[in-house]
């Protein structure tokens, strides 16, 4: 067991080692090429897409071993000499990938400052037109890129991930070590033990788009493309389009400055209370049940109430992008998903940023969730409060820190805030698995009936 783990062990770690550094090789790339790009990033930006990009990285590089993983499980029970050369050639063609997504990323950043996605490759269904609008220059340009990679890439790996192949034997060993090396492929390629599998936000550390960029592994962003792509269709043709433009024509037609001024100053200090997973149904002063929310009912008769309000789509990514972008939810997808489209979208936080507002948005949860961090950094928020911000004994829910302690940390940091503000602070308490970390107010073990509890 112990020759067979150490053996076999060693030789994932290699090719693991191998992949890091590929990686690493590909953002030097990256950034020397598009170094004009990064004139306003401090250099230490640049340092901390190195060291914070290594996590995605190790995510894709665990999705690679899967092959020599499976290769390793067929000489478990095959003597054949012949097995790891097959995959020496698969590896051979994985690198030339690898090197072509990095080359297109590189060169194709630079024109378009976006990271290469399905969009660039809807392109290739037009080469003529390709060939047209590039130099022959910027075409050898990549070509000498794709073969010195190419070359370099295969002869380092032909040194360090040779295969010797063990003479261990026993069904147990075996079967041990398929399980254990099976288990942390699987969480290095989720990214980790947290609750949110890898996303961009995972990475994402800067107001700046191309510091985040160069974090972001091309071919984690390709194949999420390229993944994400394949969800989209539209299932809501109702009507013709020319009757569907003709009533969204009419809509503008009304006088395009009836609002009413209410407030007291210029330039108001401002907090969204986003709630998590509220309805009507639960408010009285909306006609829901009574005895459920109070406190806000209270705030009814204090303020202005807005009784014709609907929610835009279903779930948090859907409902953030609505509230602070203005940006209807999609039927089947979310744009917040897509950073290229998300930095293009305006906000609050940009609007309100560009004529002195301090910003800050806090969440007791995981921030990566549903690339929230990416949508956040992008529209340029000064501080961000997750769950790292709170000690473990407050980490009392499934998602994080229950709104109790973010609700209170919010309102105490406000006290200190350089005015004028904007805040967001989004609850997650009255989310599924609905928890209550004290006695629930209704008795009952259903859905609904924690549903009531938690809101």
């Amino acid at each position: 067991m112990q020759k067979l783990s150490f053996y076999n062990l060693l030789y994932l770690l290699k090719i693991l080692l191998f992949w890091l550094v590929f990686f690493s090789v590909q953002r030097i790339i990256f950034v020397s090429y598009n170094h004009t790009l990064f004139h306003d990033s401090p250099f230490v930006e640049i340092v901390k897409s190195f060291l914070l990009g290594i996590r995605m990285d190790v995510s894709v590089a665990c999705y690679l071993l899967l092959f020599p993983f499976v290769f390793l499980l067929i000489s478990f029970f095959s003597s054949h000499k012949n097995i790891f050369r097959v995959y020496k050639y698969i590896s051979f063609i994985l690198i030339l990938l690898a090197t072509l997504v990095c080359i297109a990323n590189t060169l194709l950043y630079k024109e378009w400052q976006t990271l290469l996605g399905t969009r660039a490759l809807s392109y290739l269904l037009y080469p003529k037109e390709i060939m047209a609008s590039i130099s022959f220059i910027y075409i050898l340009l990549a070509f000498a890129f794709i073969a010195v990679l190419q070359f370099v890439s295969v002869i380092c790996w032909n040194k360090i991930a040779a295969y010797t192949n063990s003479t261990a034997s026993g069904f147990i060993p075996k079967l041990i070590f398929t399980f254990s090396v099976f288990a942390l492929l699987t969480l290095g390629a989720r990214g980790g033990w947290q609750l949110i599998p890898m996303n961009e936000s995972g990475v994402y550390f800067s107001s700046r788009s191309i510091s985040n960029h160069a974090a972001v592994n091309s071919m984690w962003y390709l194949g999420n493309n390229l993944w994400e792509a394949n969800k989209q269709e539209n299932s809501f043709h109702f009507m013709d389009k020319m009757q569907a433009n003709e009533i969204t024509n009419s809509l503008f037609k009304t006088n395009p400055d009836s609002s009413v001024s209410i407030l007291t100053t210029t330039k108001p200090n401002i907090v969204f209370i986003i709630l998590e997973s509220y309805t009507a149904d639960v408010i009285e002063a909306l006609g829901g049940e009574k005895g459920i929310t109070p406190n806000f009912d209270s705030l009814t008769k204090k303020g202005i109430l807005f009784t014709n309000i609907y929610g835009s789509g279903s779930r948090t990514d859907q409902g953030i992008i609505a509230i602070l972008s203005g940006f209807p939810a999609q039927p089947n997808n979310s744009i917040i998903k897509y950073t290229s489209k998300v930095s293009q979208l305006p906000s609050l936080y940009k609007t309100l940023g560009s004529i002195g507002y301090h910003s800050s948005f806090y969440y007791g949860g995981e921030v990566e969730f549903a690339n929230i961090n990416a949508y956040l950094r992008q529209a340029g928020v000064e501080r961000i409060i997750s769950k790292d911000n709170f000690p473990a004994s407050q980490l009392n829910s499934k998602w994080g820190a229950h709104d109790e302690f973010v609700l209170t940390k919010h309102l105490h940091d406000l006290h200190t805030e350089t005015q004028p503000f904007f805040s967001v602070v989004m609850t997650l308490s009255n989310h599924e698995p609905f928890e209550t970390p004290t006695k629930p107010h209704f008795s009952g073990s259903d859905d609904a009936t924690k549903f009531r509890n938690t809101a």
